[in-house]
């Protein structure tokens, strides 16, 4: 194994051995300092080779006295077949030389020859000679024009452990000196995709809160309002509350069995079309996709029952979460024309649905014209023929009108007709109670509903 002498250079069996400034190609005296090759030595690296006496060619320092074999090539391993040796000054033998004396050399006792190597090697540039020169790194760094911190990076023990990882990911430092290749992986309600950065960046997606519902608003459609409806662009947490469903803008049909896109059917396959409620789900892929379903309100209300049909349907297997974004209702063979504005639903034309002209003074049961199988908030108008009426929820407790004391009435007038607006929570089956004082008409009609929408799951 070579050794390195930082004055001499490499030294001990090497085959490079440090540069020369002149080679002789004539018998010389061995002694003070003289001009060969149009360079004048000054305890310079002499390559000699054109010895009389081939013992005496070798590697020498001059000097003002006796010349000595140089440091690295003056004992009996220091020359090799084949070793070479750069000669960067004079004028006629400059360039590469190497050693051609048969294995093994001992210098001072073996005849030593030496021989030019070819043009293309012997040929170097004063700029490469001024490399081969270089006494250490910092000069051969000023000779190239590099400076550490602008030109090339300092050795910085981070990026050596940086560049040293071997697994995809995204790196972090770990440590003084240390790296790894990490995967960013999401928890509780926040999902990453390409957490490993491998393909593509990654994204972090924060889950909505619960129940959230944003847009999702339903419309008649303009061609076909009797049996078309469009969806608004829009977002919403599914009914388990599991995974954010985005709803694209499409226009669904009430007449043809569900078909997944847009312009196709969205009726549950398997009950003819019907004057019913019907509830309008998003429903989603695992992997994203997103349609709309339609089932009646008898078939399924619930989102476990609407997919349960979806999944049964001819390519709706692969859905498996769902979000009722709205209901709808269907009567005298037509979508009710209706305005949606968050979750109010005004109907485009009233309808009266009690009309008792003998009501009693006893609770009576009215059916109004909302959604069935969800509860909703009814708006109505009431109408009292002189007298009052009030006007309850079925879940309340019943009790009898009074002017003093609670419930008190809904409207009133003791002389005169009377009639007011008011909202009342209807059950699954769009039912309200009204109760009058006194034996006379009692009208109500529906102007519309608010449906949460399951925001309050």
């Amino acid at each position: 194994m070579s050794q390195v002498d930082r004055v001499t250079g490499l030294v001990g069996y090497s085959g490079m051995k440090i540069p020369c400034d002149v080679c002789s190609t004539t018998d010389l005296t061995l002694t003070g300092e003289q001009s060969i090759d149009g360079v004048t030595t000054s305890s310079s690296r002499v390559l000699v080779t054109g010895q009389t006496d081939q013992t005496e060619n070798g590697i020498w320092v001059s000097d003002t006295g006796d010349w000595v074999r140089a440091q690295d090539c003056d004992g009996p391993y220091d020359l090799r077949q084949g070793s070479v040796v750069y000669v960067y000054g004079g004028t006629s033998n400059g360039g590469f030389w190497y050693c051609t004396t048969a294995n093994t050399v001992d210098i001072g006792t073996d005849n030593l020859t030496f021989s030019r190597a070819s043009t293309a090697l012997a040929v170097v540039t004063a700029f490469g000679q001024t490399l081969i020169q270089a006494a250490n790194a910092t000069a051969g760094r000023l000779a190239l024009g590099v400076v550490i911190g602008t030109d090339v990076q300092a050795y910085d023990a981070d990026l050596s452990a940086l560049a040293g990882v071997s697994s995809t990911g995204v790196l972090a430092r770990t440590g003084a000196g240390t790296a790894a290749a990490r995967t960013l992986t999401g928890a509780g309600k926040v999902a990453i995709t390409n957490g490993d950065g491998v393909s593509g960046n990654p994204t972090i997606t924060g889950a909505l809160p619960r129940a959230y519902l944003a847009g999702c608003t339903l419309s008649n459609n303009g061609t076909d309002a009797t049996n078309d409806i469009d969806i608004a662009v829009g977002e919403c947490r599914d009914s388990t509350i599991a995974v954010n469903i985005t709803v694209a803008a499409m226009t669904k049909q009430l007449d043809a069995n569900w078909s997944p896109g847009t312009n196709l059917g969205m009726r549950y396959s398997g009950a003819a079309i019907a004057n019913t409620t019907y509830h309008i789900w998003a429903v989603s892929k695992a992997d994203g996709t997103q349609d709309i379903y339609a089932t009646p309100t008898a078939s399924a209300s619930t989102a476990s029952a609407a997919l349960t049909l979806l999944q049964a349907e001819s390519g709706g297997s692969s859905y498996v979460y769902a979000r009722r974004i709205g209901s709808i209702l269907r009567e005298s063979a037509a979508i009710v024309s209706f305005t949606q504005v968050g979750d109010r639903i005004v109907r485009t034309t009233p309808t009266r649905d009690v009309n008792n002209a003998t009501p009693g003074t006893s609770a009576n049961t009215g059916t109004l014209s909302v959604p069935l199988g969800i509860t909703v908030v009814a708006q109505v108008n009431v109408y009292k023929a002189a007298g009052g009426v009030y006007v309850s929820p079925l879940v309340a407790t019943d009790a009898a009108t009074s002017t003093t004391d609670t419930p008190l009435m809904s409207v009133y007038d003791s002389t005169n007709n009377n009639a007011g607006f008011m909202e009342v929570l209807t059950n699954t089956s769009g039912q309200m109670r009204y109760r009058s004082d006194t034996n006379a008409t009692v009208i109500v009609v529906t102007l519309g509903w608010i449906d949460r929408r399951g925001r309050d799951d």
